[in-house]
């Protein structure tokens, strides 16, 4: 499966976030959505949709994530869907108007 080049620069974000010793959630958070133009965010939030609707399973999420190229990983098995949801999350938080 391929991803949108959104997907990569979250991984990437996220790898950059532990660099910069990043270590809340609220941080990787800001991190990660400060990066990100509207139309990206759209794209990564549609893409998100689609990969974690069901049909993939986690070793296939973690497969997809580990092919970002990216240092970080998840080592337990529902641990990169559960991020990815949280990010899933926060996109959609980011998304309401104040």
């Amino acid at each position: 499966m391929n991803y949108p080049d959104e997907f990569k620069k979250l991984a990437f974000d996220v790898l950059t976030a532990d660099i910069l010793g990043i270590r809340s959630l609220e941080g990787i958070r800001d991190h990660i959505l400060k990066g990100l133009k509207p139309q990206q965010r759209q794209r990564l939030e549609l893409y998100l949709m689609e990969t974690l609707d069901g049909h993939m399973s986690d070793k296939e999420i973690n497969a997809l994530w580990d092919k970002t190229g990216t240092d970080v990983m998840f080592h337990r098995p529902a641990a990169a869907r559960n991020f990815l949801l949280k990010v899933q999350d926060w996109l959609a938080e980011s998304d309401k108007p104040l």
